[in-house]
């Protein structure tokens, strides 16, 4: 009967245990996606960055979209494999087959930028502030996150 009563508390221990972590350790995973999800775009518009100077010192001149990084020349060459698919926390996989969330220079060709959603933007925001990299411009219609060229 002692041992009966052992693994029956035993077994409430590990529901209890499993439990709470699921409860309070859940928000630590949702913090972690996002913190990976920025440093992927961050990444990403490194590459667009570089690519572009790499251009910019070939060519004399700035490149007209993101697209044109990616595009091969008569040589095969090109300075962006293909163009980075957006980030996770910016479409999901329906939104960049369509052609939406996708890398853009700005105006200025001072920036590569990418439309953020308004759904987590405070969240967003801090991410990329702890990151130290780049930055969320909500000036515009949408907000854009923005990494210098």
């Amino acid at each position: 009967m002692f041992q009966l009563i052992v693994a029956v508390i035993a077994i409430a221990l590990v529901i209890a245990l499993t439990l709470a972590s699921i409860f309070y350790g859940g928000e630590a995973f949702t913090r972690s996606s996002l913190k990976a999800n920025v440093a992927a775009m961050v990444n990403q518009a490194q590459q667009i960055s570089g690519a572009n100077t790499l251009y910019k010192t070939d060519k004399a001149k700035d490149a007209g979209s993101v697209a044109d990084l990616a595009a091969k020349d008569a040589t095969g060459f090109s300075y962006l494999e293909e163009v980075p698919n957006a980030p996770r926390i910016v479409a999901d996989d329906a939104d960049t087959d369509n052609g939406k969330a996708a890398w853009e220079l700005s105006a200025d060709k001072e920036y590569v930028q990418i439309a953020l959603p308004t759904e987590g933007l405070a969240e967003i925001e801090q991410a990329v502030s702890d990151n130290g990299v780049g930055s969320v411009n909500t000036d515009g219609d949408e907000p854009l996150f923005q990494f210098p060229l």
